[in-house]
């Protein structure tokens, strides 16, 4: 993962996309809402081209423009 930056408001997580597959993984897909928020951040994440939320199942859907695709549920 890379370092990533804190500044006074809030701690950016910057990834590329096998770090976001090992991130989600290793918290065996359900991340807490704040991991979510962190790793859903289009600005730091620039990869990120897609996302979804499917109420039916608590599940987001992420893809990336470099071909991965992501599922994992917040709780």
């Amino acid at each position: 993962m890379n370092k990533g930056v804190r500044n006074e408001t809030k701690e950016v997580m910057l990834m590329y996309s096998e770090e976001i597959e090992r991130f989600i993984e290793e918290r065996n897909y359900v991340l807490t809402p704040e991991e979510c928020n962190l790793l859903m951040d289009v600005n730091t994440n620039t990869q990120i081209s897609n996302m979804k939320y499917f109420c039916a199942n608590n599940e987001y859907h992420i893809s990336t423009d470099d071909g991965y695709y992501f599922i994992f549920r917040v709780e």
